[in-house]
C-alpha cells in the first residue's frame, strides 16, 4: 500500500479487510460481517421476546445455527469421498427439515388469515429465529467450503501428456 498518498478511513478499512480475507474477497467477507451482525440481532430478539422463557428462544437460535451449519457442510463436499458419504446424510437431513417445515406451516398460515393469541405469535417468532439462524449458518459454511473446493480445482495439478518415444533406426530394423 502506498503510504505517500492520502487515503480515507474507508480505503484503509477496505485494504485491511482485503489483506485479512485473503482468497475470500471483500464481498464475501462483507457478507460474513453482515451475517454476524444479523446473528447478534437474532440473539437480542431471542432475549427480548415475550414471554419470559428467553432461554427457549436462545436454544432455538442456537439450534437453527447448528442445523444450518451442518446442512452447509453436508451440501458442500470438498473431496470425492465426502461427496459419496454426504449423499445419504443429505437425504436424511432434507426429510427432517421438510417434516419440520410442514409441522409449523399451519402456524404460519394462521398468521396471514386471522387473529393470533400470544402463544401463536411466540411460535412464529421462534420459527423465524430458527429459520434465520439456519440460513446464516448454512451460508457461512457453504460459501467457505465452496471457495475451498473452487480453490482446489483451480490449483489441481494438470496431468502431462507424454509424447511416445521417437522411433530409432535400431527399432525399425528389428521390426522388419
Amino acid at each position: 500500500m502506498d503510504t505517500t498518498q492520502k487515503t480515507g478511513f474507508w480505503t484503509k478499512v477496505r485494504a485491511a479487510l482485503d489483506d485479512f480475507s485473503g482468497d475470500l474477497g471483500f464481498g464475501i467477507l462483507f457478507g460474513y460481517v453482515l451475517g454476524g451482525l444479523m446473528y447478534i440481532a437474532c440473539f437480542v430478539i431471542a432475549f427480548r421476546m415475550k414471554p419470559d422463557e428467553w432461554w427457549l428462544n436462545v436454544l432455538w437460535t442456537f439450534f437453527g445455527g447448528i442445523v444450518g451449519w451442518t446442512a452447509g457442510v453436508l451440501l458442500s463436499p470438498v473431496t470425492a469421498s465426502q461427496k459419496e458419504t454426504f449423499a445419504g446424510y443429505g437425504k436424511a437431513f432434507s426429510a427432517f427439515v421438510s417434516g419440520f417445515v410442514i409441522g409449523k406451516f399451519d402456524v404460519l398460515m394462521k398468521a396471514f388469515g386471522g387473529t393470533l393469541d400470544m402463544h401463536e405469535i411466540v411460535s412464529i417468532g421462534r420459527v423465524l429465529l430458527f429459520g434465520t439462524t439456519f440460513f446464516l449458518g448454512f451460508q457461512f459454511t457453504f460459501i467457505a467450503r465452496w471457495k475451498e473446493t473452487d480453490k482446489r480445482q483451480t490449483t489441481a495439478p494438470v496431468a502431462r501428456l507424454e509424447s511416445p518415444p521417437a522411433a530409432t533406426s535400431e527399432t525399425r530394423t528389428t521390426s522388419s
